[in-house]
């Protein structure tokens, strides 16, 4: 594999973004929108050979096949109806954007230039903001946030519904000390009782270590974060914790608390979007990395490693990693030429953070009462809220009534977040992964067992290795001198329509779509 991704990745890159459809013609723009790898949804047969693209949302050979299968579901439902039914109508103006993008563009088709209405102290500027343009997202941008509303809600219904005496139970052995008769006969727990287990006290002492950094750096700097965020976002992962848990537990798909952290820190400060981040990164980050951490404590129970060497350990490499991560960061910004930018030669593109660059101004500088509050460009996607609140009842009641039918392989949370899978990767991302998955995960898992249990896990780890081994030598030993090929097999990709997101409906005469100057709120 790591042989092989020389091609893909440095040799002849259009097999990774495999768009072969808009190489017939480049320049028709509805193709590129459907079928497109780069800007478009993806709806492409075989679009691509690159082991990196196939694992580069869901690591499938790991993931239980129904996870996979609901998350294309998911893709496919808002790929071919929700999206298409936005874009092609023109609703919110989106069809003079790129169909599948997660940048903010204001009223000309450009990027956003969010300097023009901030102040000097980095705060919203209302004359500055009257004088430009409202800001504007692509049509799958804004079907992400309505399903990200939707998903939440959804998750605790859910929780409720299908794992509540679960739930329950384990609290209440928590409460009691206690353990059921299940557990003590369990292998495992019989084989870890021979070691001291990690008090509660450890726990506590490194969450209030924890909140002593969080509130002296919130403080301490001029981000006028207030001190509540930290305990905001201790509160998120107490209600979410257990429910996200289990939904990852039994799916490899972990959802995330990034837009509602954002959604309550956007409403409570608006117009600060550098107080928006930090609330958005303490609400994401507990939750997330709580249950990274329990999956860590699970595997090496499973190993039979001390639970105190454990939590050492991972506190140690915690704060080494945070170290190592904020270093490689720093050095990418002042090193790569022309980093998180489209032109980029290696590909550094940085989908994450533009991510959270758009998430920062639609929620930090405008602030989401403006967004999708009452008169609010996007307000109706607020009704994801009572949607996915309401999704998971007549679901669980069905498969009560039925439970062998098809319905109980739906997980209504998985559907939902699958849902937001857009912007800026598309179908092309999920498709060839849900292929791979069924040979291993069904076709061989069911008729070669043996072989599957051996070496299934092992290949997916090596494969994965292969890549990244590969990806450093490239990069360091080619890219970053500068040795560059350039011939068709790596610039046809990104000719064209899908290559430049050319949008269906061009700029009006007049200079920009939408109000004008003075003419929105």
């Amino acid at each position: 594999m790591g042989l092989y991704f020389f091609l893909p990745d440095y040799l002849f890159q259009a097999l990774s973004t495999f768009n072969w459809m808009n190489w017939i013609s480049p320049n028709n723009v509805k193709l590129a929108l459907i079928s497109g790898t780069v800007t478009g949804l993806g709806f492409n047969p075989i679009s691509t050979f690159d082991w990196n693209m196939i694992t580069g949302v869901s690591p499938v050979l790991i993931s239980p096949f129904f996870s996979t299968a609901n998350t294309l579901m998911a893709m496919l439902i808002t790929g071919i109806f929700f999206i298409p039914a936005v874009y092609f109508t023109n609703t919110w103006y989106t069809a003079h954007l790129p169909i599948n993008s997660n940048r903010v563009f204001d009223n000309t088709g450009h990027l956003y230039n969010a300097s023009r209405i901030l102040s000097s102290h980095g705060l919203f500027n209302e004359t500055g903001y009257q004088t430009y343009s409202p800001m504007y997202m692509s049509a799958a941008n804004a079907v992400i946030y309505g399903t990200f509303f939707s998903v939440y809600p959804a998750t605790l219904v859910y929780a409720y519904l299908y794992h509540r005496r679960e739930i329950k139970n384990a609290f209440l052995a928590l409460v009691r000390r206690s353990s059921n008769s299940q557990l003590n006969n369990d292998v495992h727990n019989r084989l870890m009782e021979q070691y001291k287990e990690v008090s509660e006290i450890w726990y506590f002492a490194l969450m209030a270590i924890s909140m002593i950094f969080g509130i002296v750096c919130v403080k301490s700097y001029p981000t006028q974060t207030p001190v509540w965020a930290i305990f905001f976002a201790l509160g998120l992962g107490l209600v979410f914790i257990v429910p996200c848990g289990i939904i990852y537990a039994v799916s490899n798909v972990q959802i995330t608390l990034n837009v509602l952290a954002e959604l309550v820190g956007g409403f409570a400060i608006p117009g600060n979007p550098l107080s928006l981040d930090i609330i958005k990164t303490y609400g994401y980050i507990v939750t997330a990395r709580a249950i990274s951490f329990a999956q860590d404590l699970k595997l090496g129970h499973y190993v039979k490693i001390p639970p105190r060497t454990m939590f050492i350990s991972q506190s140690i490499a915690t704060i080494i990693g945070a170290c190592v991560s904020l270093g490689v960061m720093n050095w990418q910004i002042e090193n790569i030429e022309g980093i998180c930018t489209r032109q980029q030669p290696q590909k550094f593109t940085c989908p994450g953070p533009n991510t959270f660059f758009t998430a920062s101004a639609f929620w930090g500088i405008l602030g989401p009462a403006k967004v999708y509050g009452p008169g609010g460009l996007y307000h109706i996607l607020m009704w994801g809220f009572f949607i996915g609140g309401f999704i998971p009842i007549p679901f669980y009641f069905f498969t009560k009534r039925y439970p062998n039918s098809w319905v109980k392989y739906v997980h209504v949370p998985i559907l939902l977040y699958g849902m937001a899978g857009w912007a800026p990767y598309n179908l092309s991302y999920i498709w060839p992964g849900t292929i791979v998955a069924f040979i291993f995960q069904v076709y061989i898992r069911r008729r070669y067992l043996p072989w599957w249990s051996k070496y299934n896990y092992v290949l997916s780890t090596a494969f994965t290795c292969g890549v990244a081994v590969a990806g450093i030598v490239i990069f360091f030993a080619f890219q970053y001198k500068g040795v560059q090929v350039n011939w068709w097999g790596n610039n046809v990709s990104n000719v064209g329509a899908d290559g430049e997101g050319t949008p269906l409906l061009p700029i009006p005469n007049k200079g920009y779509f939408g109000p004008g100057p003075g003419e929105f709120d």
